[in-house]
């Protein structure tokens, strides 16, 4: 069983969809709109894997990690997702996500 992922609907509205974020034009660039909120967090929590983690890092007792994941409405790209579980027991949360080349 894989575990589940928290994804704070203000990370998703004031981040990566809005209009002028460092990193919104990517998410437009492959179909999502402003108003596509659910969507994104639906696709994201989908890819979500932590068997799929890499490049494990730990500070400080929080562990950060990446899960790469193909996203995309009108055509797919795959986008780097970074994550941070704060304690070795908590749930992972994401940071950032991003295009990666």
């Amino acid at each position: 069983m894989d575990m589940e992922c928290i994804i704070p609907d203000k990370k998703i509205n004031e981040f990566f969809l809005k209009v002028g974020a460092k990193h919104s034009d990517e998410f437009f660039n492959v179909g999502y709109t402003p108003s596509d909120g659910e969507r994104l967090k639906s696709d994201i929590v989908r890819n979500f894997s932590y068997s799929r983690a890499v490049e494990k890092k730990t500070v400080d007792g929080s562990e950060r990690f990446i899960v790469y994941m193909e996203l995309g409405v009108t055509r797919t790209k795959r986008f780097r997702t970074v994550w941070q579980k704060d304690t070795p027991d908590s749930i992972p949360r994401i940071v950032t996500a991003y295009r990666k080349e």
